[in-house]
């Protein structure tokens, strides 16, 4: 019997599923910073709309998908199925993929008051932007331009989340002092 060999974690797909995944952390990195600072305000609604059940399914397909990305190992990529998959139970990836969707999952079900703050599990998921952050810059490295002007890109948005984190910090200060 022939086995399935896994994709490989430097094709095309695993690329733009590498930014999908991306994109939604970043959505919910977001969402749980603004849920967690306006709790009292209640500016999000109780009740969660198809396409945010929609994001969670995702992240759920993206446990498989990892399952089926080949890895490296030792220098050389190794795209045995079991191999993978015990690498990445070993590892703590799992565990943060699993912990993020089910204390993700809980916070839409329960009607707890501190269920808001269950989404900042979320936080465990960044590793997949510095993945996604490396991969791409595999691929534009021999680009010169392209490679500097992603470089500034990144320079750019980590002042603006630098200045971003500490202007929400003073707007908290500001409403607790007042």
């Amino acid at each position: 019997m022939m086995r399935r060999e896994c994709s490989r974690p430097d094709s095309p797909f695993q690329m733009v599923w590498s930014c999908l995944i991306s994109l939604i952390i970043l959505y919910f990195v977001a969402e749980s910073i603004l849920v967690t600072f306006f709790v009292e305000s209640r500016i999000f609604t109780q009740s969660f709309s198809p396409e945010y059940i929609l994001l969670i399914v995702i992240l759920v397909v993206d446990v498989f998908v990892t399952c089926n990305r080949g890895i490296y190992v030792g220098g050389v990529v190794s795209l045995d199925r079991h191999e993978v998959i015990r690498q990445y139970i070993r590892g703590w990836g799992f565990l943060a993929d699993f912990l993020s969707i089910l204390l993700i999952s809980l916070s839409i079900s329960i009607s707890a008051p501190w269920k808001d703050c269950l989404r900042l599990v979320i936080f465990l998921r960044v590793t997949d932007l510095f993945r996604f952050d490396n991969e791409f810059f595999k691929l534009i490295h021999t680009r010169r331009t392209i490679k500097q002007l992603y470089m500034l890109f990144k320079l750019v948005v980590a002042i603006f989340f630098i200045s971003h984190v500490l202007a929400c910090i003073f707007y908290y200060l500001d409403l607790e002092l007042i």
